[in-house]
């Protein structure tokens, strides 16, 4: 058995691991907004919160969580790299999407009721890194088929800063 103690001791160890690497989380607040339109008209979603950034080299991850109305956390990890991005969530909901321009990815959500087949066909990637002085930025615009059958067009955006200190 694990004793608190040694497991304060294990995370201080990796947390100054990730420091000697570079690779220290920096606490940030984002907006994700997603804009979907089919047949049927527009649906607009937006989560707005804190999360962690961390980048290396030319890779940017993001995490944070989400409260669902039911009052479930959902984690989303968000991977940022030159030519493709994913998003993984977990918890009350669990997808993994891969964006890759200009190619299809295919992804499965897992539901109660059954399972959705869901193609991706990424049009455009736009990604802004953060600086010191700007906000990141990220921005997808997507088709998605939905079980081989309903077409949606999809526009994520999500922006993030750092906190300013006083």
């Amino acid at each position: 058995m694990i004793g608190l103690s040694n497991i304060i001791i294990r995370i201080l160890i990796l947390k100054e691991e990730l420091i000697i690497l570079g690779l220290q989380r920096e606490r940030v607040f984002l907006r994700l907004q997603t804009v979907i339109q089919d047949e049927e008209g527009q649906e607009r979603y937006e989560i707005k919160g804190e999360g962690e950034l961390l980048i290396r080299n030319k890779k940017t991850v993001l995490t944070f969580y989400e409260q669902s109305e039911e009052e479930r956390s959902i984690r989303h990890l968000i991977a940022i790299s030159p030519d493709r991005v994913n998003i993984n969530r977990s918890g009350d909901v669990q997808t993994n999407q891969q964006f890759i321009l200009h190619k299809k990815t295919e992804s499965l959500i897992p539901l109660p009721h059954g399972n959705i087949h869901m193609e991706i066909k990424t049009n455009e990637i736009d990604y802004t890194p953060i600086a010191k002085n700007r906000e990141g930025k990220l921005s997808i615009q997507y088709e998605a088929i939905l079980n081989e059958q309903i077409k949606r067009n999809h526009k994520l955006t999500l922006t993030f800063y750092k906190e300013e200190r006083k």
